[in-house]
This record gives C-alpha cells, sequence and structure tokens, in this order.
C-alpha cells in the first residue's frame, strides 16, 4: 500500500497536471433507471458524496420501457450528458427525448456506452444489447454532446443479427485507450469482441467457451480490474463460467472456474467483486442470490427472497462506494419503500460479505423492475498526459 501510494502521488504531481480528483471516473458516479408508475416514474442515484443519495426529477417514460437494464454516461465533473432508462429511448442531460432507438425493452442487459477514443470528451458510443423479442440485435451508435445537445452521428450499425447473440453485453478497455466490445453467441460456446479505437470499430474476433449460449438471457460481465469475465445463463439447470481475459488481444485466457447452477428460474444477473475473487448471481424467478468463490469453488446461498413485494432478484452492479447494488425486481402497486439489496463486503467469503435485502431505499414508490443500469467499469480515456486507467489501477488492484 505505501508504495501504491507513493506512485499515485508521483502521478499527481509529475509534470503540470494538477488533479482536485479523478477524472474521468472509473465507474460512473450517478445513475438514472427504473420504470413509470405510481405517479412518480424514474429516479437514480448519486454517489458524488461518497454514499448514494437518491435522484428525482428525471424523466418520466412509458410504463411499457424500461422493463430492464439501461445505461448512464457521465462527463469528467460528474454530470450526466445522456442516458437511457431502457434500450429504447435516449435522453439528454436536460430529461428530454433525444431519438427512439431500434432496441427493445425486455432485453436483460439492454445498453453500455464508453467514451469514443477519437473524442473522448463529448462524443461517445452507445451499445444495444440484442433481445429475442424483438429489435434489430446487437448493434452501436456513435453520439455527439454539446451541452444539452444530443446528436446522433452513427447508428444504428448492427454488429450481430437478433438471432445469432444473447441478451448479454460487456464492455473492457483495451490497454490502449479503446475498448472491446463483447457478446456471446447464442447457438455456440463462442465469445465475440469488437476492438473500438480512435479508427471506429474494429473486426469481430472469436473466443471459445466451455457453455453454450442456446438460452437468450443471462449475464456477461468483466471485473473491474479488467482480467476476468463471466458468463451467466439459465438452462437445464443453469450453468457459470469465469475465465480470465487478455484486454490486449480482446480474447479469453485460462478457465477459471465453470459449474452448473440450481436448477429452476431463470439465471440472469452476475457482478464481480472489486478483487475479483468472488462472483455474485442471481436468479430472477426463484428467486435467488449466490456468491460463486473463484478461489476455492464454493457457492453460498445469500437470499431465497427478494425485499419488494415481488418474486423477483434482478440484475446488480458495483458502485463506486465498492458495494454491489441487486434490484429486487417489479414493485408494481407498491405504497411504501422501494429497496435494493446492499452487498456490503463484496471481497468476503460468505455471510461475511454482509448482504442486506433492504440495505437501500430507491425513491419510494418509483419501479426500478429488474435492471440497474448496465456500466464501464474501468475508462481508459486520456487526461492530460496520464491514462485515467493508470491511475485507477492503483486503488483496484487486489489487496
Amino acid at each position: 500500500m505505501k508504495n501504491q501510494l507513493l506512485l499515485f502521488l508521483a502521478l499527481l504531481i509529475n509534470g503540470n497536471y494538477i488533479y482536485a480528483q479523478v477524472a474521468p471516473f472509473s465507474i460512473p458516479p450517478k445513475w438514472y433507471y427504473g420504470k413509470s408508475g405510481n405517479g412518480v416514474g424514474v429516479a437514480g442515484m448519486n454517489f458524488m458524496g461518497g454514499a448514494p443519495v437518491n435522484i428525482s426529477g428525471v424523466a418520466d417514460v412509458n410504463s411499457n420501457t424500461a422493463e430492464e437494464a439501461g445505461t448512464t454516461m457521465v462527463d469528467s465533473a460528474g454530470n450526466v450528458t445522456f442516458y437511457t432508462v431502457t434500450d429504447q429511448v435516449l435522453y439528454n442531460s436536460a430529461n428530454t427525448n433525444v431519438s427512439a432507438l431500434t432496441g427493445y425493452f425486455s432485453s436483460t442487459q439492454g445498453a453500455i456506452a464508453f467514451p469514443d477514443p477519437a473524442s473522448p470528451f463529448n462524443q461517445y458510443y452507445l451499445v444495444i444489447a440484442a433481445c429475442e423479442l424483438g429489435g434489430n440485435g446487437l448493434q452501436w451508435y456513435r453520439l455527439s454532446v454539446s451541452g444539452p445537445t444530443v446528436t446522433i452521428l452513427s447508428g444504428p450499425n448492427v454488429l450481430q443479427a437478433i438471432s445469432t447473440v444473447t441478451e448479454s453485453v460487456t464492455v473492457s478497455t483495451d490497454g490502449n485507450y479503446g475498448y472491446w466490445i463483447v457478446a456471446h453467441a447464442t447457438s455456440n460456446t463462442n465469445y465475440y469482441s469488437w476492438n473500438v479505437t480512435a479508427a471506429g470499430v474494429g473486426a469481430r474476433v472469436t473466443s471459445t467457451g466451455t457453455i453454450n449460449g442456446s438460452v437468450n438471457q443471462g449475464s456477461l460481465k468483466i471485473s473491474k480490474c479488467q482480467n476476468r469475465i463471466a458468463f451467466v445463463t439459465h438452462g437445464a439447470p443453469g450453468s457459470v463460467e469465469v475465465y480470465n481475459w487478455n484486454k490486449t488481444t480482446g480474447t479469453l485466457g485460462a478457465l477459471v472456474r465453470s459449474t452448473a447452477l440450481t436448477a429452476g428460474g431463470i439465471w440472469y444477473g452476475c457482478e464481480f467483486s472489486p478483487d475479483e475473487t468472488k462472483l455474485y448471481m442471481s436468479n430472477l424467478l426463484l428467486p435467488r442470490l449466490d456468491q460463486y468463490d473463484l478461489s476455492t469453488g464454493v457457492i453460498t446461498n445469500l437470499s431465497t427472497t427478494s425485499s419488494n413485494n415481488s418474486s423477483e432478484i434482478g440484475t446488480m452492479q458495483l458502485g463506486p462506494d465498492g458495494k454491489i447494488y441487486v434490484v429486487n425486481g417489479s414493485v408494481a402497486g407498491v405504497s411504501g419503500n422501494v429497496y435494493h439489496g446492499v452487498i456490503n463486503n463484496p471481497n468476503t467469503a460468505g455471510a461475511g460479505c454482509g448482504y442486506v435485502a433492504n440495505g437501500y431505499i430507491y425513491m419510494p414508490m418509483s419501479r426500478p423492475v429488474s435492471g440497474i443500469p448496465l456500466l464501464i467499469e474501468e475508462w481508459p480515456t486520456k487526461h492530460g498526459s496520464i491514462q485515467a486507467d493508470q491511475i485507477f489501477s492503483i486503488q483496484d488492484v487486489r489487496q
């Protein structure tokens, strides 16, 4: 830790660059999501002060949208530049509907966004996940942002047709100011990745895993340290596999763990602990929340109940505060508080991880349904002469 601190201080004072805060953020500190209903509409979470607080005044959307995951993009000062409360509607920072997107509201992982390596402070890529029920498959848009004005520069551009990839998508950095878009095939065990650089979106790269993505629902996640990738899918029974991830080549490395999961329901969401040693997995309909210890192979059940008037446990997302936030399903008609589950100590094995089903009150009477924002967890955007992920890696590496 001492050496890491000295290196961090050296980076801060080197040259003519002074940093009041690390920016861009390794995990976006503001999240907009949820579903309209109960007279409240969409809400959000603000981590700018450390512990999250609710955000109100976010645009109300059609009640048929925002069923599952969207995404939120912020600038280097933590201001929201745009967001999708679903993979169907694009909003700007003024909560104005910018454009209809060609995705589908019931896609498990919905959408994810990241800065354009060619112009990282005012241009972005927005990736829309496929959905078995509709939409155009896995696709991307390139956007420019100037104040509240969001302009679609390109898109929709289809990477994979609707029937060829699952409803899961994730993004990693490439170690050279670029990114990888990653998806899983539906008809075989292949992982597909595309390198996004200042030159644009590259050709598809294919890796082969062990789990067939024959069922559309499920999740892909790359760990915060960008060293591991997980794929969770339901079937008969559900399955999970974790590989080492090579961010330089956008390919799988060695298999870390793979196992069948408890039968029934829909294995749905997943998230790594910050130190990459645990994987948390949710089953939407059983419902069920499990911890998979990647060091020992032990799976520990943390919960079999939702904290709201629902039988669902949905997706989850690591927060800037190091805790994991778990959506606890649809809450139509609820008359009181709506809760998210919170994994307070995600690096700790077993019950010591401190899962609390009603750990966070999410904007009373708003409806988070089954999806929390899907966010890139490491940004390599240039900031002065120092690459942001060089700074983040000091605080994010396994202790």
